[in-house]
C-alpha cells in the first residue's frame, strides 16, 4: 500500500512539474521588479524589461547633471535589453521632458489613457551629458509594491 501512494504521488509531482515548465514558457507578470543601478559613462545607457498585464509604472534618479529617463512598450517580444549607445527598443510611451533629469517617474494604465496593452516594458536612462552619472531606476508591473 505504501508503494502505490508513493508511486502515485511522484507520478503526480511528475505532472505538476511539467506542467510547470509548459505554463514558464508563456509570458507571465513576474512577481518583483526589475532594478538597475550604476555609472553610466557620458553617451550611454541601460535597460531593464518586465512583461506587464495591466499596468507598468518606472522610477528613476541620477546625479550630476542627471539623465533622460524612457519608458518603452515593446508588444508581445522581448525588446533588446543591454547597456550602450541609445538603449531600448520599441514605442516611447513617456519620457522625462529634459535629458538632466535628476527625479522621474512615469505611469502607464487604462485608466490613464496611456496603456498600450499587455506586453513587454522597458525603463531606460541615458547619459546625455559629457561627464558620468550614477543612475538608479526600477520597472514595477501589475501588482508589484510601489
Amino acid at each position: 500500500m505504501k508503494r502505490f501512494i508513493t508511486a502515485r504521488v511522484s507520478r503526480g509531482l511528475a505532472v505538476a512539474l511539467a506542467a510547470a515548465g509548459v505554463a514558464a514558457a508563456a509570458p507571465v507578470a513576474a512577481s518583483a521588479y526589475q532594478g538597475y543601478g550604476a555609472t553610466l559613462t557620458p553617451y550611454t545607457g541601460a535597460c531593464v524589461q518586465q512583461y506587464a498585464s495591466s499596468r507598468v509604472r518606472g522610477e528613476g534618479t541620477a546625479t550630476r547633471k542627471g539623465a533622460w529617463f524612457t519608458l518603452r512598450y515593446s508588444g508581445q517580444y522581448p525588446g533588446i535589453s543591454y547597456t550602450g549607445q541609445y538603449p531600448g527598443t520599441g514605442e516611447i510611451v513617456l519620457a522625462s521632458p529634459v535629458t538632466t533629469a535628476s527625479a522621474w517617474a512615469a505611469e502607464s494604465r487604462p485608466e490613464l489613457g496611456n496603456w498600450r496593452g499587455a506586453g513587454y516594458y522597458q525603463v531606460c536612462a541615458f547619459d546625455a551629458q559629457g561627464t558620468n552619472t550614477l543612475v538608479n531606476f526600477r520597472i514595477f508591473v501589475d501588482d508589484d509594491p510601489v
